[in-house]
């Protein structure tokens, strides 16, 4: 668990938040009509940002849908169709009715400050208000953590997960026997941050240090955490983010989000020891940055061709996915930085091109 005091020393972070209960529960003291209209923001930002579909938070057509003049019809939310249990749903609910945070819910996005998210150009620089990035990021993660079951109690370990902690303390340090070599070794599992570039208009604010937004940058959830569910593709929005972990949680099930490509700073992808299913997105191709891609253990398919203009890999491992199949290709010589390929358990045949 978190050590007691770990954030007592002068960070200059300001007020960083208050229980770490990850309950998810708590009020934000405003009234139901206040609460109301911040939810009605918060579904049109994020529908029209991009950041969610809008079938998967209103539902398609009827009460649930969109009103003509664009507005949101919050009469039945939630109650038919494929939004009932929508995780979006229920992080844009914590996140405008219930985070005691209460973020500055970002205005809808328009033609004139569209630009978020376009997930067939990921290399594109979304444009952001002083409020928008940390709003976005909070929702990602509480959208994570809503798909993965740890909205109906399915987590172990919550790491302060939905606490009114700020998302930069949703950690926990723990001590595993046998993990690593060292006993004295503590591993970290939860949510890290850096700070990221100024993405403020120059006002001090609690979520700035220095002019610079606290940036989320590892999000590594711990294994056998009984996580139940799916990845969701909101983590895009995470443009900082440098490590993703998810492995050893067997009911973690579902495809890898195709929106993935677009965390081009990404280094470590590790999904491994699952129950993933269908082919591995070409998409990740994008991620120039990447290192180190584990994908093993999983019911993946497909083939490795996409890895072939990642320059910078070390490690690609795709071991006991018994219906990735095709030949090895001779482009991966190109990658002479990779010095773990791990096939093994899977369709693939042929031989290793030597040169």
């Amino acid at each position: 668990s978190r050590p007691g005091g770990y954030y007592s020393y002068d960070t200059g972070w300001g007020d960083w938040g208050g229980n770490s209960s990850g309950s998810g529960g708590n009020s934000n003291g405003l009234s139901d009509e206040e609460n109301e209209v911040r939810l009605r923001q918060t579904l049109e930002y994020l529908i029209s940002s991009g950041v969610t579909k809008e079938s998967v938070l209103v539902g398609l057509g009827g009460s649930n849908g969109s009103s003509g003049t664009g507005q949101i019809n919050l009469d039945g939310l939630g109650t038919v169709g494929n939004v009932q249990d929508s995780p979006q749903l229920r992080a844009a609910r914590w996140i405008s009715t219930l985070d005691r945070r209460t973020l500055p819910i970002p205005k809808p996005k328009n033609e004139s400050n569209s630009g978020l998210f376009d997930g067939t150009n990921p290399n594109s620089t979304p444009q952001y208000d002083k409020h928008e990035y940390p709003f976005l990021q909070r929702y990602a993660l509480a959208t994570l953590y809503f798909s993965t079951g740890g909205g109906d109690d399915q987590w172990i370990f919550t790491t302060g997960f939905l606490s009114s902690w700020h998302e930069c303390v949703w950690f926990d340090i723990f001590d595993i026997e046998g993990m690593a070599s060292d006993p004295n070794t503590r591993f970290v599992f939860g949510v890290v941050c850096d700070g990221g570039p100024n993405l403020s208009d120059g006002e001090e604010e609690e979520d700035l240090v220095g002019g610079k937004q606290w940036v989320v940058t590892h999000v590594s959830l711990p294994p056998l955490n009984n996580m139940v569910g799916t990845l969701c593709p909101e983590l895009k929005v995470l443009r900082y983010l440098k490590e993703l972990h998810v492995q050893l949680n067997m009911d973690v099930t579902g495809t890898i989000p195709s929106e993935y490509g677009s965390l081009i700073n990404l280094n470590t992808l590790v999904l491994a020891y699952n129950a993933l299913t269908g082919e591995i997105p070409k998409e990740i191709s994008n991620m120039k940055n990447l290192e180190v891609l584990q994908l093993e253990q999983n019911v993946l398919s497909g083939d490795i061709n996409f890895a072939m203009t990642m320059s910078k890999l070390k490690e690609l491992s795709v071991e006991y996915n018994p219906n990735i199949t095709g030949t090895i290709p001779e482009s991966i010589l190109a990658l002479q930085n990779l010095s773990i390929l791990s096939l093994s358990n899977t369709d693939m045949y042929g031989t290793l091109p030597s040169g």
